[in-house]
């Protein structure tokens, strides 16, 4: 198996999607599911939208409520790491973090090593 673990980039790359998701309407997507889901449909739990939701309904300010998203978000990306680091041991999966000097390196040689396995 091959894990590419963005590392601490990842944190970074994190506040900027959800900059960019609230720039480009997410709060009137929110505004707009709020008038036909129900208040309590599991939808409501996705990562992000019942903040938002707060957000519409002037519970939050807008940087607020992104200074959250982002931390849950942080949040489940930590949970998600951890989880694969527990899942696969060590000698069956090769972990780059594309932030090192010789991640392409390695992804290439676990691709030539993959190849060969199947030839």
């Amino acid at each position: 198996y091959l894990v590419v673990d963005p590392g601490p980039p990842l944190s970074d790359r994190i506040q900027s999607r959800v900059h960019s998701m609230v720039e480009q309407g997410w709060p009137d997507e929110v505004r707009t599911l709020m008038q036909s889901v129900p208040v309590d449909a599991p939808g409501w739990l996705a990562s992000g939208y019942n903040v938002m939701r707060q957000h519409v309904m002037g519970e939050l300010l807008r940087e607020e409520a992104i200074e959250r998203v982002v931390i849950e978000t942080r949040q489940y990306a930590k949970r998600q790491r951890t989880w694969f680091r527990h899942q696969l041991s060590d000698g069956i999966v090769t972990r780059i973090s594309p932030g090192e000097p010789h991640a392409f390196e390695q992804a290439r040689a676990w691709m030539d090593a993959l190849e060969s396995d199947v030839s």
